[in-house]
């Protein structure tokens, strides 16, 4: 189980950032990824609704000095990645983790 959730980590965390883009080093391709953000309390009032609690924490230079956090539902197995910086929150992923 913690296999998978790294697994997703890294790759969420390789792709994510606060801006709209980004920069594959490897081939120097530039792909845009839409996020949605909302504000701070929004996005906590509806992680307390989902019951997720946060598994993981990174504090990071890279997208600005924002916060990010994995919550997860233990019981029901949903997970959401928010990234926080200011007074906003972004969802960067969020769905169902299945085994496979």
């Amino acid at each position: 189980m913690q296999k998978i959730l790294i697994a997703v980590l890294a790759l969420v965390f390789l792709g994510s950032t606060f801006a709209n883009t980004i920069a594959v080093q490897d081939s120097g391709i530039r792909v845009s990824k839409p996020v949605v953000c909302f504000s701070k309390t929004w996005i906590q009032q509806q992680i307390i609704q989902s019951r997720e609690v946060p598994v993981f924490e990174d504090v990071s230079n890279m997208t600005g000095n924002s916060t990010i956090i994995l919550f997860r539902n233990e019981n029901t197995g949903s997970w959401s990645l928010i990234e926080f910086k200011d007074k906003s929150g972004c969802i960067l992923g969020h769905g169902i983790l299945k085994l496979v």
